[in-house]
């Protein structure tokens, strides 16, 4: 009885949460097709197409005449026109375009590039992040830059003396010294009166003194990245991971990173849209090849 009851009450906090996703996902889309560059260029070239006709009926018909030609007003209100239509038709056909890159649209044959496509592109970015983020000759220059750096600004030897030193490597000393009385070394050392504990202030001095030896040793094999890592083989772990990961992904998860990725810079398209389209519409009205309104 009891996990029922605790199942039907996870089941609405669970869609609680979802409504609550959607919910702010709807606002931000709301936000977004008021704030976001491209949405704007479109209403603002929509409600003056808007305001050119309301004045294009509301001034009196001439039958006998081309209208745009009549008067001020009249060309005035043609020039408006032409300026939205072919603003409004340049920016929307960008923003079509756009759609069409990362949604499927029905009876628009071609449409839903990249999800129908995400296979190839999950394989393309992941060869593109090894060959130029992850390019051998750069790992290996920058392991070589970082390890320079380390030895340069810090004193080596100096650490491992102070390593060699501490508290902790007395207790290694002391169990290792232990553990030789145990062996045949030990037992023999005790036959003739020596215990291994008492080798221990000969065994420290020696153990310091190996620091000012250790310390070249260790910077010349550290300024070989191949022996810090092996370069080819960090490389053949991250594409098998990559190429796992690719595999995992489907088209939405491809679709919707990609999205993220390009789609907020993908506004100016839009706006020079709409600006190209206005200019276009004002050469066209005067050459006198715009349609008649």
């Amino acid at each position: 009885m009891e996990e029922s009851t605790d199942t039907c009450t996870e089941v609405p906090v669970s869609l609680r949460r979802a409504e609550q996703r959607r919910r702010r996902q709807w606002r931000q889309m709301c936000c977004d097709a008021f704030t976001e560059k491209g949405n704007f260029a479109l209403i603002v070239v929509v409600l003056v197409c808007v305001t050119a006709v309301i004045l294009r009926l509301a001034l009196p018909e001439h039958p006998n005449e081309k209208w745009c030609r009549v008067g001020t007003v009249e060309t005035i209100v043609c020039y408006v026109l032409s300026f939205g239509l072919f603003g409004f038709a340049g920016g929307f056909t960008n923003w079509l375009a756009i759609i069409m890159l990362f949604y499927r649209i029905p009876l628009l044959y071609g449409s839903g590039v990249i999800p129908n496509h995400h296979r190839e592109i999950g394989q393309s970015v992941k060869q593109i992040i090894l060959d130029y983020i992850f390019d051998s000759d750069f790992i290996n220059k920058y392991i070589m830059d970082k390890l320079s750096e380390v030895a340069t600004t810090s004193d080596v030897p100096e650490k491992i003396n102070t390593l060699l030193a501490s508290e902790e490597v007395d207790i290694v000393v002391d169990e290792q010294l232990a553990k030789l009385s145990n062996l045949p070394e030990g037992q023999l050392l005790g036959a003739v009166g020596i215990k291994p504990s008492a080798l221990k202030p000969m065994v420290k001095p020696f153990v310091l003194g190996m620091g000012a030896e250790v310390a070249p040793l260790l910077l010349e094999h550290a300024s070989r990245p191949g022996k810090v890592i092996k370069i080819d083989r960090f490389r053949d772990e991250l594409d098998t991971y990559m190429s796992h990961r690719v595999a995992m992904m489907d088209e939405r998860h491809t679709t919707e990173l990609l999205e993220r990725i390009i789609r907020p810079h993908l506004g100016w398209l839009i706006v020079w849209g709409t600006v190209f389209g206005s200019i276009v519409g004002v050469i066209s009205q005067a050459a006198n090849v715009a349609p008649e309104y």
